[in-house]
């Protein structure tokens, strides 16, 4: 999963790529891959004792300013977007002076997504107009595609993104090849300072959630101080929970962050356990046995037989899987089972 963390230059969102990371961000962009907090995996950890034991990771990418003056860079900037899973978009709450100047630089990330995607469609209807007229062949393909523009150039000229617009098969497939920046889900990240208290923080998330919801955005919003957060990430990890205890912190924006993006990636987490390794695992919510198998290794989709499945907390109670088999707490899963979240899953395989 990559989500790439966009704003101006000077948000601050340099900062929170090394809060959440624990990377130095550099003037061409970072990279920085972090475990994902399982409290279930840690907890079947300490009942396998594994010689290893492997998180699920999340990669941020520290992508170049929105407002960077070079054309290549724009360029690059445009294509690393594309690749992205995820939005972070960061807004310098630290450095306006009003709550119309931090709304105003949220809405202006957002406008700059926007008009990217506005940008290609408008190109690609001009080039499909002049191939229809000229090359008259494939004609009902290049119709189908146009429909497709022509319902989304009026959501993007009135601002509006379009990853809550529903799409058809059909529909579907063309979405895809375009890879539009506004279909992406996105969290938005008001980046304050110190002086801001947690009142005037949450009534500025707040109004930044209505205008979203008036434009059809349910994204969400938070308010951190990543100068904050960077400066506790840097912490040992059991000082890192006193510190949340004693401020009366409920977890690090991080961890409220990577929560978000499972929600709206509309990810869940199954895990394999061991000797040799327990381990976590990401499917979309609704994937199978057969998908999980996959996400594993392709040998054990290719040669699937069947799923043993048992809820993680279940076979916390059994101490093994072996003694929950014996207890007959093991299910007995085909290719199309739809694997829950938390689950253990044990794939039976013979290639």
């Amino acid at each position: 999963m990559n989500i790439g963390i966009i704003g101006f230059a000077r948000s601050g969102k340099s900062v929170l790529f090394s809060a959440f990371t624990g990377n130095r961000a550099s003037s061409n962009g970072s990279v920085g891959i972090i475990s994902v907090p399982d409290r279930r995996l840690e907890s079947l950890s300490r009942l396998y004792k594994p010689k290893k034991t492997t998180f699920a990771s999340v990669n941020f990418e520290d992508l170049l300013p929105l407002d960077a003056p070079a054309k290549q860079d724009r360029v690059k900037l445009s294509e690393e977007m594309k690749r992205m899973d995820a939005f972070v978009f960061v807004a310098g709450a630290w450095r306006c002076a009003t709550p119309e100047d931090v709304l105003g630089e949220a809405e202006k990330v957002r406008l700059e997504v926007i008009l990217n995607d506005l940008d290609f469609v408008l190109k690609r209807t001009e080039r499909l107009e002049r191939e229809m007229r000229l090359e008259p062949q494939n004609r009902a393909a290049k119709e189908q595609e146009m429909a497709v523009l022509q319902r989304l150039q009026p959501n993007l000229e009135n601002g509006r993104f379009l990853h809550d617009m529903e799409f058809d098969d059909s529909e579907q497939r063309f979405m895809t090849q375009f890879n539009l920046l506004s279909v992406k889900p996105a969290c938005y990240v008001l980046n304050h300072g110190e002086g801001m208290e947690k009142e005037p923080a949450a009534a500025l998330v707040s109004r930044m959630e209505t205008f979203l919801r008036g434009m059809g955005d349910l994204s969400p919003v938070l308010a951190l101080n990543g100068q904050l957060e960077s400066e506790i990430a840097a912490l040992d990890p059991g000082e890192i929970d006193e510190f949340l205890r004693q401020y009366g912190i409920g977890e690090l924006g991080r961890d409220t962050l990577i929560r978000k993006a499972y929600e709206l990636l509309h990810l869940i987490t199954f895990f394999t356990v061991g000797q040799d390794e327990c381990r976590a695992w990401n499917i979309p919510s609704g994937g199978t046995a057969l998908d999980a198998a996959r996400a594993i290794h392709t040998d054990l989709a290719r040669g699937f037989i069947r799923a043993e499945v048992i809820p993680h907390d279940a076979l916390l109670q059994f101490g093994s899987l072996s003694e929950a088999r014996r207890a007959g707490a093991l299910r007995l899963e085909g290719k199309s089972y739809v694997v829950k979240d938390g689950e253990i899953v044990h794939i039976m395989f013979n290639v």
